[in-house]
């Protein structure tokens, strides 16, 4: 299920929001790409594992969900996980400008989203500088990643 299936009922959640944020079809998801790809590339980097190309095909075939806010002003990509022990709304990439201004209104809309998508936790990783928008939301940290390039040092 898209988020725009789901998030077209919650009225009352909409007249809130300060911040427009739409969920992208994924039959939509060519529509935008063009404007969200240069957005996306400040995030999807090799070190992440991933290309644009792979965050594109799951977009496409509906694995994840592409969020816009404030006409391209920044775009967040997420995913529903299933395991073992839950099920859990990813925010797998997140970009653009003045998280601040919107950071708020994307929690508010993703933990109805979660919700209904029968989630027991939102979850993402990120910078350290993350943590100033998340705290206050009420997230705390879980783990921290480490790595070591095992071809490189």
């Amino acid at each position: 299920m898209e988020a725009v299936d789901i998030l077209s009922a919650e009225d009352e959640l909409f007249s809130r929001l300060v911040t427009q944020i739409g969920g992208v079809p994924s039959e939509r998801i060519a529509d935008v790409w063009e404007r969200v790809k240069p957005i996306l590339e400040r995030v999807v980097t090799p070190d992440t594992g991933y290309s644009l190309d792979d965050v594109m095909l799951e977009l496409h075939d509906a694995t994840a969900q592409l969020w816009i806010i404030e006409d391209f002003q920044a775009v967040v990509v997420t995913k529903i996980l299933d395991r073992p022990t839950h099920r859990a709304f990813w925010v797998w990439f997140a970009a653009g400008d003045d998280v601040a201004s919107w950071i708020d209104d994307f929690t508010e809309l993703a933990e109805v989203f979660a919700k209904h998508m029968g989630c027991r936790y939102v979850e993402f990783s990120g910078r350290k500088g993350w943590a100033k928008f998340c705290k206050p939301n009420g997230y705390r940290v879980v783990l921290t990643t480490f790595r070591k390039d095992l071809n490189n040092g």
